[in-house]
């Protein structure tokens, strides 16, 4: 079990209590489907729910579905099983059965209307019996997009449930029953959020899907609690003098969304009570990108590690906590303007996190085993989004301050965003 520095443990209190109506990651709705037809290219108008017959025209019009992963997309019946047609080739009038649903999915996740949120129609899914789509994230199309909308029409078939995990939570959602029953059933859910679509028993599972994009909006008003939040800080950064604290964020961000405005469900409400109890502080507050590094002791027999494993699904469990580090790009200041930042690296005892490590998704993950001499050893690495508060009075607050110097122009687009793995000293 992790022991955590009383003070930091404090912090960690008193931001959990701040998430207010962000802490929902998925919502759902269903609406009935009488009366209602979606138009393909190349099949025509298919009126709901969905016939055999329907369902052999589209199954013949459709692709093998693909998958991303990294900077690759890639085809692999292991890892996903499904058909698709593109959005582009589907049209469909719901009126306002639609607009009810999407309304629903919005104002459960707490997303801001004054952003004005849209849907964009991507694809036709259609799994048959055994099909399925291992744990993944949706790709972010642009950084305007935060989620992911689908609706499962009306057809009669078993299984095909959709799992969403976040922050050590998951939400299964069974829409079998209410497609067989003639509804469109509606999931809403963050992007970033792991997700896995559960083997289809019988029949076939057919599913429209869309992006969720919104402007970028202001943060909401801070949460109740700020005065509980100001003592904490206080505490870590004033009678403690830590030179500085990082609070990683719940969801992830890319360099493009990666942004005040751009923030998603608790993080937004965070964010903003940080900032004012910063603000009390004489401290400021930076948004920056996190590459985080932790180790824990190895038993084999004992944490069901696999021995060299890069995979999420056959991490089980951690060996006691050893330590932690991370270090941080991509700096924004409270203005949102680009800025130095600082390389130093963070020490176990100044990050704060709302989420337990065994619950991120690692993009590297090793295993050395107990050898009879020496324990073994466990490191994972993964990319996360943090709140840094620094002192104003602090020299270090200069230094990270200091407007960036812009890149002269490249005659290429920029690099992605490279992992540098550490070793722990």
């Amino acid at each position: 079990m992790r022991e955590r520095d009383p003070a930091i443990e404090r912090l960690r209190r008193s931001l959990l209590r701040m998430q207010g109506s962000g802490a929902r990651f998925a919502a759902t709705h269903k609406e009935p489907a009488l009366g209602l037809a979606l138009d393909v290219e190349g099949v025509g108008r298919c009126a709901l729910p969905l016939g055999p017959e329907d369902i052999a025209a589209l199954r013949e019009l459709a692709e093998p579905s693909p998958f991303g992963h990294r900077d690759q997309t890639l085809q692999d019946p292991s890892v996903r099983r499904s058909w698709e047609i593109p959005g582009s080739a589907v049209s469909l009038d719901w009126g306002a059965r639609f607009a009810r649903g999407l309304d629903e999915m919005l104002e459960a996740l707490a997303v801001d209307p004054a952003g004005a949120p849209e849907a964009t129609l991507e694809k036709l899914l259609i799994y048959g019996e055994g099909d399925f789509f291992a744990p993944h994230r949706d790709s972010e199309k642009d950084p305007s997009m935060w989620g992911t909308l689908v609706v499962v029409l009306p057809t009669r078939h078993r299984g095909g449930d959709l799992v969403v995990e976040h922050a050590g939570r998951s939400f299964r959602w069974a829409p079998a029953g209410d497609a067989s029953s003639g509804y469109l059933s509606f999931l809403g859910f963050f992007a970033d959020c792991l997700h896995t679509v559960q083997p289809v028993e019988d029949g076939h599972r057919v599913a429209l899907t869309w992006s969720l994009r919104s402007a970028a909006t202001e943060l909401p008003d801070a949460a109740d609690g700020a005065a509980d939040l100001r003592r904490s800080l206080e505490e870590v950064l004033v009678d403690d003098a830590r030179p500085w604290v990082a609070c990683l964020l719940d969801h992830q961000y890319s360099i493009g969304s990666s942004s005040w405005r751009r923030l998603k469900g608790a993080d937004r409400q965070r964010a903003k009570a940080v900032r004012a109890a910063a603000a009390e502080l004489d401290c400021a507050c930076f948004l920056a990108l996190a590459d985080v590094h932790e180790w824990y002791s190895y038993d084999v027999e004992d944490q069901g590690w696999t021995e060299g494993s890069r995979s999420v699904a056959t991490r089980r469990d951690f060996g006691a906590f050893q330590g932690a580090a991370l270090t941080l790009d991509h700096w924004i200041d409270e203005q949102g303007r680009a800025c130095a930042g600082c390389d130093e690296e963070v020490e176990d005892d100044w990050i704060v996190a709302t989420v337990d490590s065994s619950q991120r998704t690692p993009y590297d993950l090793v295993a050395e085993p107990w050898t009879g001499n020496e324990g073994g050893t466990a490191e994972q690495w993964y990319h996360q989004a943090a709140l840094v508060i620094v002192p104003r009075s602090g020299a270090l607050f200069a230094e990270i301050a200091a407007p960036l110097e812009p890149d002269p122009p490249a005659p290429e687009a920029a690099a992605p965003r490279r992992s540098v793995r550490r070793r722990k000293r």
